[in-house]
This record gives structure tokens, C-alpha cells and sequence, in this order.
């Protein structure tokens, strides 16, 4: 007689393995490639494109359960929030927390749909300490073509948001990152992205 316990056992050894695995890759789960830099972790681009971040157990939809694309990831903006996937100059304006929010979008717009690690990269501030550009190609590369994602951000302060990427893989498998990105203008006058941290998320 099969054991009627076997499935619940294997799932509790699935679950432990991964939590242990969680508690080895620590802070850094959530850069694609990064490294810690002063008062937080300055990095690449979100853990969203790594083969191997698993921040927190994600959920998962089977194919019946999945949302239209239109349901899934609207495209909105208020006064202080904003949702989509779309490039940055879809929520630019004269408000002065877009600058800082268009690059957010801009950021994930060209790792997911442009998958272009160079366009990413710009997106950096040159101060940052960041890896190799190489470890971005890899992300990119490493992430299904086809990938979905859908950012939901909210001003925290100047240059400060709160942010959720969802990415939607073609298998239909759904994850989701909860992080704090920091923003500020260059001497340039450029606005980049300075700093991406764990946070609360955006909703």
C-alpha cells in the first residue's frame, strides 16, 4: 500500500530545501548583479531576471487561473503611484518624482522587452559600484523569451519608491519582488538609479 503521507512528506522536503537555500544567498537574492556599497546595495537590475534568486516563496498560476494581459498589469498614473510595462516616458511629467519613477520603468523595460544590457546599464549611476556588465547579458539571457513583467511603484520621497516586479514567464509561472529603488540627479542633470533594496513593495 502506498504511503498516503509520501506526497505531504516530499512537499515538506521540497520546502525546507528551499528555505535553506533562501538563507545562503541572504541580502544579495535580490540583485542580478550587484554589490553591497555603502548604505545599501547598488546593483544592476532586480533579482526578477536571475535564474537562481528565489527571495521568497513565489506564487504560482496554472494556465486556467492566469489573467488577461489587460487585467494583469494595467497601465496607470496618479499623482504619486503609477503601474505598466512600458518604457519610462509613459509616466514622465512635469511632476518631480517621475523623473526618478521613469527610470525605474525604463530600467525593466530593457531588461525584460528590449533585453539590452547596455540600455540598462546606462540607467546606472556612474558612482555605483556594479559587476561586470557581462552578469546583466547573463540575466538577460537566462530569463525566457517572451517574459512578461509589470512594475507598480509608489513615491516614497524625493528619489525614493517603493516597487513591485511581477514577471510572468511563458510557462505561465508568476513571481514577484518586493524592493526600495533609490534615484538622483547626476551632475549631468541626468536622473539614474543609484541603489535597489528589499522593501515592502508596492502593494
Amino acid at each position: 500500500m502506498d504511503d498516503p503521507l509520501a506526497p505531504y512528506a516530499a512537499d515538506l522536503r521540497r520546502r525546507t530545501a528551499q528555505r535553506r537555500a533562501r538563507k545562503r544567498r541572504g541580502a544579495v537574492a535580490v540583485a542580478v548583479a550587484g554589490v553591497a556599497a555603502g548604505t545599501g546595495l547598488v546593483v544592476l537590475a532586480v533579482s526578477a531576471l536571475s535564474a537562481d534568486a528565489d527571495p521568497k516563496l513565489p506564487p504560482v498560476q496554472t494556465a486556467s487561473a492566469m489573467p488577461d494581459a489587460q487585467t494583469w498589469c494595467p497601465t496607470t498614473v496618479e499623482p504619486t503611484e503609477a503601474s505598466g510595462s512600458g518604457r519610462g516616458s509613459t509616466i514622465a511629467g512635469n511632476a518631480a518624482w517621475r523623473a526618478g519613477a521613469a527610470q525605474v520603468f525604463e530600467l525593466e523595460y530593457q531588461m525584460y522587452v528590449a533585453r539590452n544590457a547596455e540600455a540598462a546599464r546606462a540607467l546606472i549611476a556612474p558612482s555605483a559600484q556594479a559587476a561586470p556588465i557581462e552578469a546583466t547579458r547573463t540575466a538577460i539571457n537566462s530569463t525566457p523569451a517572451g517574459t512578461e513583467h509589470c512594475v507598480y511603484l509608489k513615491a516614497l520621497e524625493a528619489g525614493r519608491f517603493a516597487v513591485t516586479v511581477d514577471e510572468r514567464r511563458p510557462d505561465q509561472t508568476v513571481k514577484n519582488w518586493d524592493l526600495v529603488v533609490t534615484t538622483a540627479i547626476q551632475p549631468d542633470g541626468r536622473t539614474l538609479v543609484t541603489a535597489i533594496e528589499p522593501g515592502a513593495g508596492a502593494r
